[in-house]
């Protein structure tokens, strides 16, 4: 039934006395059709010292409503995630209050995310749950917290080798090094594109992470911290 009169619903949501303020006139639109809520314009909302209005334009005698401007602000980092998550999952279940608790789950999900993930990798975590958000929608098929379902975006947004995931960006090598980490032991200015092949082996690459020209990642599973000679997939017996 909401869906049938937005106009009428946002008008009495503006009117509730216990409904959340600063929500912006679009994203209640969005919560009552059922659509994922934008978080940069939740977050744009904060502090807002201006009016939040909705673009028009004519097409001949007729006016259309061409959308919002682009936000002002938007998530980069987990606790401007987690500040717009939590003014959007409140808006969500005053309207829907069934969902609170999955509401609540979902961002605990995420923020478990984001504290298992290195800074430079954040801003994949909330790439991923764009995603998840925009997959489930209304949720009246698929819940947020069916992380089951999200198996395969999780792959390609938050693992190494995801089709999502940021790849640096190639330059020519000047060095006198190769890829078994010989040669030149000075840092190189260059972005880093390949895996040390030495650091995979047992004997070891002789330059540390920072000198050497090439990455010191995992060629099996693509982590930091051990070389392939050491890796231990998740569900492999320990020895």
């Amino acid at each position: 039934t909401l869906n049938r009169d937005i106009k009428t619903a946002k008008l009495d949501i503006s009117l509730v006395k216990d409904a959340p303020r600063g929500i912006p006139p679009a994203q209640w639109e969005h919560i009552f059709k059922g659509e994922p809520v934008d978080l940069d314009r939740i977050l744009s909302s904060f502090h807002r010292i201006s009016i939040d209005s909705s673009r028009r334009g004519r097409i001949g005698k007729a006016e259309i409503e061409i959308g919002e401007a682009e936000a002002k602000r938007k998530v980069e980092t987990s606790s401007e995630w987690s500040s717009a998550w939590r003014v959007a999952a409140k808006a969500t279940s005053f309207v829907f209050n069934h969902c609170e608790q999955e509401l609540f789950d979902y961002g605990d999900y995420i923020e478990r995310l984001f504290a298992a993930k290195l800074p430079s990798a954040h801003s994949q975590v909330i790439l991923f749950d764009k995603g998840v958000r925009s997959d489930v929608g209304g949720g009246t098929s698929v819940l947020l917290t069916d992380f089951h379902q999200f198996q395969s975006l999780h792959a390609a947004t938050l693992q190494y080798d995801g089709i999502e995931y940021p790849r640096p960006r190639r330059t020519p090598d000047t060095g006198n090094s190769n890829r078994f980490g010989e040669g030149s032991s000075r840092a190189t200015n260059s972005v880093k594109t390949e895996t040390c092949h030495r650091f995979n082996l047992p004997i070891g690459c002789q330059f540390t992470d920072v000198a050497c020209r090439y990455l010191h990642i995992c060629e099996s599973c693509g982590h930091q911290g051990h070389g392939a000679h050491q890796c231990k997939p998740i569900g492999n017996p320990t020895s």
